[in-house]
């Protein structure tokens, strides 16, 4: 009798943690209705530090981190421009000899959307919903429109890391550094210098799509996400939204 009480404890445990978001470092996600992203205003979120990558383990993830930072850590005056008419995304081949990794896997192409994504290898589906954030190995930044007028998207590839930057799209301004040096190998950072309420409904965050929602089951999306870091307050959870 108490070998069996024990597993239903161990089972109502592992059911509040579902619910609770003991789990929630793995996912490094969160959905946002229009206009609420500017909580994220004045933060960097950092992820790396030793990410576990392991296949074996159940839910690879970056541990994250959220430091305060007004400006933007590279000055971005110099970096090559994306003209988004000439393609959406944007494809960058990477020189030869260079490669960059996410969630352990090495890529040689990256393309960049006007929503705020970079997508690796492919393009990828986009950030409107949690479904298609989490079906492509990409990244979401902000979901906007950069090709409102007067947005800059700007890039660099140096030997030290890669550096994306969104100026003054819809009164938003951020950006995006994934390190390559052996010591920080994949390392990422994304810094929000501001934030308007000129933000869409849409997804976050760094999803790893070959460790996807447990169960697939959006509702449980809810519980893994920035909230979890005092960082940004969660909304009342409709599953329609997330689909």
């Amino acid at each position: 009798m108490r070998h069996i009480s024990l597993i239903r404890l161990g089972c109502s445990l592992t059911f509040v943690c579902l619910l609770s978001g003991c789990l929630n470092e793995e996912y490094n996600t969160q959905y946002f209705k229009s206009g609420e992203a500017t909580c994220l205003a004045g933060k960097q979120l950092h992820f790396g530090d030793s990410p576990v990558f392991e296949k074996s383990a159940p839910y690879p993830h970056y541990p994250r981190y959220v430091l305060e930072r007004s400006s933007l850590p590279v000055d971005p005056t110099e970096h090559a421009t994306i003209d988004f008419s000439v393609g959406d995304p944007f494809e960058l081949s990477l020189p030869p000899g260079n490669v960059l990794t996410y969630y352990g896997e090495d890529y040689l192409t990256l393309y960049i959307g006007s929503d705020g994504t970079i997508a690796f290898g492919a393009p990828g589906p986009g950030n409107n919903t949690v479904v298609d954030i989490f079906s492509a190995p990409q990244i979401s930044l902000l979901p906007v429109d950069a090709t409102a007028e007067g947005a800059i998207v700007r890039y660099a590839l140096t030997d030290f890391e890669f550096v994306l930057t969104f100026e003054n799209v819809q009164g938003n301004t951020f950006q995006f550094e994934l390190f390559r040096q052996d010591e920080r190998q994949s390392e990422m950072a994304i810094t929000y210098e501001m934030v308007s309420e000129n933000t869409r409904a849409g997804v976050v965050g760094i999803p790893d799509p070959q460790h996807p929602i447990l169960g697939d089951d959006p509702r449980r999306f809810a519980a893994f996400n920035f909230r979890n870091s005092m960082l940004c307050e969660d909304s009342p959870f409709n599953s329609k939204e997330f689909l």
